[in-house]
């Protein structure tokens, strides 16, 4: 049990030091980027008959455990189930549309 804990320790605390320390892009600018994303990818009509289903951030490692990321993922929904998630970088603003259901 003790050495789970060191390694995680180890493992994440560099990775996610160094993502807090490169995010420029708040919750709030990250879901209006994934909105003007979601709207550029369906149109503007299409994307009014969608809510935002949530938005999360997670880490993820980029390359090294000493350099670590924080990604913005928002999930848009519409009544008939039809989701869409879309990804921002926090360090970045840059948007990637990584599923559509």
């Amino acid at each position: 049990m003790l050495a789970a804990a060191v390694f995680c320790g180890v493992w994440f605390i560099p990775a996610a030091a160094s993502a807090a320390k490169s995010v420029t892009v708040s919750r709030e600018e990250a879901l209006t980027a994934a909105e003007a994303c979601f709207e550029d990818l369906v149109g503007e009509e299409t994307a009014q008959s969608f809510y935002v289903d949530y938005i999360t951030r997670r880490l993820r490692h980029d390359g090294s455990v000493f350099k670590g990321v924080y990604i913005y993922n928002v999930e848009f929904q519409n009544q008939n189930g039809t989701e869409y998630k879309i990804e921002v970088n926090a360090a970045s603003g840059k948007t990637v549309i990584r599923d559509i259901d």
